[in-house]
């Protein structure tokens, strides 16, 4: 039980809402970057005091997964799908409902969104707040310049309307709020918080490997695996694919010219960043770039397409060359391979960069957004 403009039930007399953290509940789901996102983020809240739950979508993760997550706080799992998988607006009708009960369950001030389609049919009190991580409509005027297909635009009026029932929207970059604003024209101002990224593989490993990687959930388009693979037909350097090349909804990617490693468990795939010589990111869609951020947390040098995000994140600590161009890519790889102390330098750049993105800074935002809320729904009373 919460009470309005004073504690929750259960605490000292005299405790007021603004003498603890808020308790959050955060959905996620265990198919890409959203998970390590969610745990990242609920380990620096709890670390300041906050309490978490957290209530899945989709596909359910393993034991080893569930169990780092419980070590946090309590797991729930729905068997609502997630929206990009739903096949008609019917499938996700069940999700604002669950959203709501576990609002009630675990007595939560706030629920922490991972796609604004969820706040849909939530009417809860409870204020909900949104991260854009990415959607159809901004991956479709990033990658295609157009708008999402007509059989499938109700996908991208879904995340409008759930846009509009949150209190608050959080995007990863700057970049990526003013492609929202662009796509979704009369919604909430996003709120810029960075992402946070937290590798545990030791820097020193960095570099005894000399072919350079790229990473991805899965190569779709967006993710430039394509560019890449024609790339690595002119270089002299091999380059490795880690993700999966088999995208739903799309033919599958076949590289010709990369070894394609295929899905690897995070830590595997984060030990075999750390010992290349430098990451590669191709990407023409990424709202942020989570694996960009951990290679540049081992001080891995960083090798990117020149879009807007990776500009706004990255320039002056990395290299770049024209996104959707091969041959440019392709002559910025073997300069790259072939001096030892650009790639030093650039390494250090990375890190240093980095530290910008550390979930400490990630969890103070968050909770500097949830506190304003918070003030907003608080009624003033007079000081005696």
């Amino acid at each position: 039980m919460v009470r309005r403009g004073g504690g929750r039930a259960g605490e000292a007399p005299g405790m007021s809402a603004r003498a603890r953290q808020p308790r959050v509940l955060m959905t996620l789901d265990a198919v890409g970057g959203v998970w390590t996102y969610a745990l990242t983020l609920a380990r620096a809240l709890v670390a300041r005091g906050s309490d978490v739950a957290f209530l899945g979508f989709g596909p359910r993760p393993g034991p080893e997964r569930a169990r780092e997550a419980r070590w946090l706080g309590q797991l729930d799992w729905s068997d609502a799908p997630l929206d990009w998988q739903a096949t008609d607006p019917d499938r996700l009708a069940a999700v604002g409902p669950a959203i709501r009960t576990a609002l009630r369950r675990y007595r939560a001030d706030l629920a922490l969104l991972a796609a604004p389609s969820q706040a849909v049919g939530v009417n809860a009190d409870a204020p909900l707040v949104s991260v854009a991580h990415s959607c159809l409509a901004t991956w479709f005027r990033a990658v295609r310049d157009t708008e999402v297909p007509r059989e499938i635009a109700w996908k991208a009026e879904a995340t409008r309307a759930g846009l509009r029932a949150c209190a608050a929207v959080v995007a990863p970059t700057a970049a990526h709020a003013a492609l929202l604003r662009r796509c979704y024209p009369g919604t909430p101002e996003p709120a810029v918080i960075w992402n946070g990224a937290a590798p545990r593989i030791p820097c020193e490993a960095a570099g005894r490997d000399t072919a350079p990687v790229a990473v991805a959930r899965w190569w779709d388009p967006g993710k430039g695996g394509v560019i890449l693979d024609a790339a690595a037909a002119r270089m002299r350097a091999p380059a490795r694919l880690i993700g999966p090349c088999e995208v739903p909804g799309e033919y599958p990617f076949r590289p010709r010219h990369t070894e394609a490693i295929g899905p690897l468990p995070h830590e595997a795939a984060l030990a075999m960043v750390a010992r290349a010589p430098f990451l590669i990111a191709p990407s023409l869609y990424e709202p942020f770039g989570l694996a960009v951020a951990e290679a540049a947390s081992m001080g891995v040098p960083l090798l990117l397409a020149d879009i807007p995000t990776f500009r706004e994140l990255w320039g002056g600590a990395a290299l770049f060359y024209p996104a959707r161009d091969p041959e440019a890519l392709a002559r910025a790889a073997d300069e790259l391979a072939g001096d030892a102390a650009q790639r030093l330098r650039l390494g250090a750049a990375a890190r240093a960069r980095a530290e910008r993105y550390r979930p400490a800074r990630q969890a103070e935002s968050m909770l500097a957004l949830f506190e304003g809320l918070r003030d907003a729904r608080l009624p003033v009373t007079a000081e005696v």
